[in-house]
């Protein structure tokens, strides 16, 4: 069904033979023994004009045991990791500028860097579908299905309580986990959902891309990452253009007095703090929960790129760690309540 199909374009410039079928029976497999390796020869040996030796030299002996090819590594043979960690030794960020008015030249110069390292692409929010809602007793909620001028898309949910103000503070909540993870207990003094609802907040609990149900890999969220690091589009500049457009739209829909942000995990802390350093006064306040102290703690265990992309953006430590991120994000206050011990976590 190949061979037969292919053969007839080649018969329109007289080149039959110049596509050619061979049934190797001797082995009942997918193989690339003698017989097929030797039909090869022929084949090129013809169309390309080689010299005639159509049989396979013997090299069975030559070929050498495992034993007589293993020579062994150096003590100090550095791996992958090793090699990473002695680069990432010779980097040293000029310090944050201490004097107020040079800091925001500083930051307008490193936020056009910072939107080139991350391939940063505004998009905007072209359909909010509603995909359901609810009213319970005093809470009402509103569940998006995000459709983004990019392609892309993101779940959230809106909630508040009835009695709560049209224009009350919002918070806008993202997790490593997605909107499954804003309620879990495990957040070390973090406000669950709940709470701050129950305070008067109106609150927007998103799922952005590579995070909770707007995964489009759930099994492996790297083989995805990979795929569009590779046409120029990093998991990480996807992901800070997703909450900054649905935060912008929030704004238009509900007029909130206040926007804030929590985030839960490094991977939506790296995300938070990016967003905000190139929309410095999206946010009011920017609280990270089990974030990172540094850039660089990524190289203290060997952290797998298939599970966090968004942290392996590359030539992103080499020009920034996060303590110039929550420079830029001025005037946005950058709190951090706990940190995440990547050897524990691993353990």
């Amino acid at each position: 069904d190949i061979y037969d199909a292919i053969k007839p374009f080649y018969a329109l410039y007289g080149k039959e033979d110049a596509l050619q079928f061979h049934a190797d029976t001797q082995v009942s497999a997918h193989n690339y023994q003698r017989d097929n390796r030797q039909q090869a020869y022929r084949f090129l040996t013809k169309w390309f004009d080689l010299p005639d030796k159509p049989d396979e030299i013997p090299v069975e002996n030559y070929v050498k045991s495992y034993s007589e090819l293993a020579s062994g590594v150096p003590a100090d043979n550095l791996t992958i990791l090793g090699l990473a960690r002695q680069f990432a030794s010779k980097i040293h960020h000029p310090p944050v500028p201490a004097n107020s008015g040079a800091r925001e030249e500083w930051a307008v110069t490193q936020r056009a860097a910072l939107g080139k390292v991350v391939h940063y692409k505004s998009v905007t929010v072209e359909h909010p579908w509603y995909v359901a809602n609810t009213d319970h007793s005093t809470v009402e909620s509103i569940s998006f299905r995000f459709a983004l001028s990019n392609g892309l898309s993101a779940t959230g949910v809106w909630t508040k309580s009835i009695w709560t103000p049209a224009n009350a503070p919002m918070v806008v909540m993202i997790n490593d986990k997605g909107r499954p993870g804003v309620n879990e207990e495990v957040w070390d003094h973090a406000p669950e959902a709940a709470n701050l609802i129950q305070i008067g907040k109106q609150v927007l609990a998103l799922s952005i891309v590579f995070t909770g149900d707007a995964n489009p890999s759930k099994e492996d969220v790297g083989s995805l990452g990979y795929m569009m690091t590779s046409v120029g589009a990093p998991p990480l500049g996807l992901e800070v253009a997703q909450l900054i457009a649905i935060t912008e739209w929030a704004r238009q829909r509900w007029h909130p007095s206040q926007v804030t942000l929590e985030s839960e995990g490094y991977r939506m802390q790296l995300v938070s703090l990016v967003a905000g350093a190139l929309q410095p006064r999206l946010f009011g306040n920017i609280t990270i929960h089990h974030g990172l102290q540094s850039l660089a703690d990524l190289l203290v265990e060997s952290v797998k790129s298939n599970q966090v992309p968004d942290v392996f953006c590359l030539d992103l430590y080499k020009d920034f760690d996060l303590n110039m991120l929550k420079a830029m994000a001025a005037p946005a206050r950058v709190t951090e309540s706990t940190y995440v011990d990547l050897t524990a976590a691993k353990q």
